[in-house]
């Protein structure tokens, strides 16, 4: 009598396949090992294909071991820039710098399928200045790309509270660069309504003024706003206007997001304002905000072992690097 199979958990990674990414109806069997990796092979008899167990994971085809790959990790989401990293670890910054494209990649990815259906409790916006590759004021008039160097600003949006890291967008102060922003937190909350509105409140920037109304009925937001009031460049007194809907005024506050700021200042180094540590490149930065942004919510311990994705319902434990590396997503 043959010995039952085993639970496999992996899926078929060829899209050729009719049960490609499909968890029902695979029939999938381990086939050895890889020599030079070390790596699970796995046989789809559907397809009668061959695979590496890292298929389908930003692990696929890296050189570097595991152990190696979560400490260059831990480092980029603890302030340290790529270069600082080949000091550390003595990997070149070249690989260090595609493997956190690659994951940045994966954690978006992993990010749209997982932040979804968030309540409506407040969210506060803010705006954090940086720069890519020179500050603003040595770009020269004529440079092909004006658009992209210089003065780059992230808008981002946590929930009150929990810290919980909703959606950012990074370009230039612009309503374009509000709008991608709002548009990634739309897609992300439930639907509200006039009898369950959402709730957001930001500082005195009007780009969410003329922003929201695209994606938010007036009859279904509460929206305010904190304005400081600055005199020889001290805050002498702050202002809580109503915008839109009827927020109660003491709930209008930002004191979460500027703290988490700072937090962003403090755990990566392209945001420090004083650096030599900076992007050279827009979406380098995207991909070190994007890779904090996954680690914050699922990975990061906020308090008493529990992290602002626990807080808001969408998990039941503290994530681990292996669980980011090896989740995929089935159909």
């Amino acid at each position: 009598m043959a010995r039952p199979r085993g639970k496999i958990d992996v899926v078929c990674q060829n899209p050729q396949c009719r049960y490609y990414l499909k968890e029902k109806g695979k029939d999938i069997i381990k086939s050895g090992k890889y020599k030079s990796t070390g790596h699970q092979r796995f046989y789809c008899k559907h397809c009668k294909t061959y695979f590496m167990a890292t298929k389908g994971t930003p692990l696929y085809r890296k050189h570097l071991s595991e152990g190696e790959i979560i400490t260059i990790c831990k480092h980029l989401v603890e302030k340290n820039g790529i270069r600082s990293i080949e000091r550390i670890t003595g990997h070149h910054r070249d690989t260090i710098g595609r493997l956190l494209e690659d994951m940045a990649e994966h954690a978006e990815r992993m990010n749209e399928y997982l932040i979804k259906n968030l309540g409506l409790t407040p969210f506060e916006c803010d705006e954090l200045w940086s720069f890519v590759k020179k500050k603003q004021k040595n770009i020269e008039s004529r440079s092909p790309n004006r658009s992209e160097e210089g003065d780059a600003y992230i808008y981002a949006c946590i929930k009150r509270n929990t810290y919980f890291f909703v959606a950012f967008s990074v370009g230039k102060w612009t309503q374009e660069t509000c709008g991608r922003m709002i548009e990634k937190l739309s897609e992300r909350t439930v639907h509200p309504f006039p009898q369950a509105k959402i709730e957001i409140f930001t500082d005195g920037n009007d780009d969410y003024t003329y922003v929201l109304p695209d994606y938010y009925a007036d009859t279904c937001i509460d929206y305010g706003q904190l304005v400081k009031i600055r005199e020889k460049g001290r805050v002498v007194r702050k202002e809580k206007r109503t915008i839109y809907g009827n927020p109660d005024h003491g709930d209008i506050e930002t004191t979460d997001i500027e703290n988490f700021n700072g937090i962003l200042r403090e755990r990566n180094g392209r945001l420090v304002r004083k650096t030599k540590c900076f992007s050279k490149r827009r979406w380098r930065l995207e991909c070190s905000i994007q890779l904090f942004q996954f680690y914050w919510n699922f990975i990061n311990e906020f308090k008493r072992r529990t992290s602002p994705a626990m807080l808001e319902g969408l998990t039941d434990h503290l994530w681990t690097w292996q669980d980011f590396f090896s989740l995929t997503i089935l159909n």
